[in-house]
């Protein structure tokens, strides 16, 4: 049965097609559903020798799509009003991305220190030293907001 509303939290990095899961997702809303997807997307191109490590790629950060990219996905999958809201930190508190999820208004969310990324991904990604140390090493010497956003976007189904 088609819904209405569908979030996608944190799926699209680690779809092998994200237009597919785009399309999969188009189809499963009714006509003017609302698509709210949150993910890490990626600034710009990654530097090969931050792309390449396991780490980066285990979190699925070297396969996050292009901020730059995601109003052209969304359109080749059939959305429309697509709403792309940039949040300050690159990873925030997850209440808050689930609030600014489901909320009409970009709820507010406080810029997060490197550490405090560094530590939320480690958790996250459930990944343990060494990996997480290099891991750590990486989004440090990479100035992680530079790279990598969380990003919340809106869009309707015609």
């Amino acid at each position: 049965m088609p819904a209405e509303s569908l979030l996608l939290d944190h799926t699209l990095r680690f779809a092998p097609d994200p237009l597919g899961r785009l399309w999969e997702a188009h189809r499963a809303l009714t006509p003017g559903g609302k698509l709210v997807l949150v993910d890490v997307f990626r600034k710009r191109t990654l530097p090969p020798d931050v792309a390449n490590q396991q780490a980066v790629q285990a979190c699925g950060f070297a396969g996050a799509p292009l901020l730059a990219d995601a109003p052209r996905l969304l359109a080749d999958a059939g959305f429309v009003n697509v709403e792309i809201v940039d949040q300050p930190g690159a990873l925030d508190d997850v209440i808050a991305r689930y609030d600014a999820a489901v909320v009409t208004e970009a709820a507010p969310v406080k810029p997060v220190t490197d550490e405090e990324w560094i530590a939320s991904t480690q958790a996250c990604c459930g990944i343990t030293a060494p990996t997480s140390d290099r891991l750590a090493e990486i989004l440090k010497c990479d100035a992680v907001n530079a790279l990598w956003a969380v990003v919340r976007i809106v869009a309707r189904r015609p």
